[in-house]
Order: C-alpha cells, then sequence, then structure tokens
C-alpha cells in the first residue's frame, strides 16, 4: 500500500508552531513526561476488496497517499479499516512496517500497490 498523511514535525528544531496548536500545548503542559499524542489513519476498502485486506493483512491505498502514509504513520499510529459499502468501521490494527508501494502486486486486482 501507499500511505501516510502530513502534520507538522513537532519535534523539529526548526519547528515554529502557533499558540493554538493543540499538540504543542499538551507537549509544553507535560513537559519532562515521557508520552506522546495518540494517532490514527483511516484506510478505505469495500465489499469486493475487504477479504483481501483481511487474508493478506494487508492495506491498500492509492500511489498518491504514499508520501502521507510516510509522514503520518509510525509503531504508535493505529490503523482502523472503513468499509464503505457496509459502513463498518474495522480496528485497531498496528502496522508491522513502513508503508511502501506494490507489496503484493496480486492484491486488490492490481489496482492499489
Amino acid at each position: 500500500p501507499s500511505s501516510q498523511s502530513a502534520r507538522p514535525d513537532h519535534s523539529s528544531a526548526n519547528h515554529q508552531c502557533v499558540e493554538a496548536c493543540p499538540y504543542c500545548k499538551r507537549r509544553l503542559k507535560n513537559k519532562g513526561r515521557n508520552w506522546r499524542v495518540a494517532s490514527g489513519y483511516v484506510f478505505l476498502c469495500d465489499s469486493s476488496t475487504l477479504s483481501d485486506v483481511l487474508s493478506k493483512r494487508l492495506f491498500g491505498a492509492p500511489l498518491k497517499e504514499l508520501q502521507r502514509m510516510r509522514a503520518t504513520i509510525d509503531e504508535m499510529t493505529k490503523l482502523f479499516l472503513w468499509n464503505t459499502t457496509s459502513r463498518t468501521l474495522y480496528g485497531s490494527f498496528q502496522t508491522e512496517g513502513e508503508a511502501a508501494f506494490n507489496l503484493d502486486a496480486s492484491a486488490f486486482g492490481g489496482n492499489f500497490p
């Protein structure tokens, strides 16, 4: 699958955050504590791709999402799956590695490498 979503890099020394940023407000309030704000990422499927997702344990997304997924998904990110046909949310799941292109060319009929 290709994935990750963009958000400011709050750990960067160059980060210039505004006062209204909820992440930085919490971080400054709890400075010195070893904690992190939980994040999540939602993948989409329909009834025709659900079986591939569950049997192969592989989420798919359009290639244009790869950069966003790499920027957002890490070992702490909770993953969810939204079936657009049945309107059912599955999850949470945990990542087993970094988002990559074409992990299984046969998955999803080759539509979402």
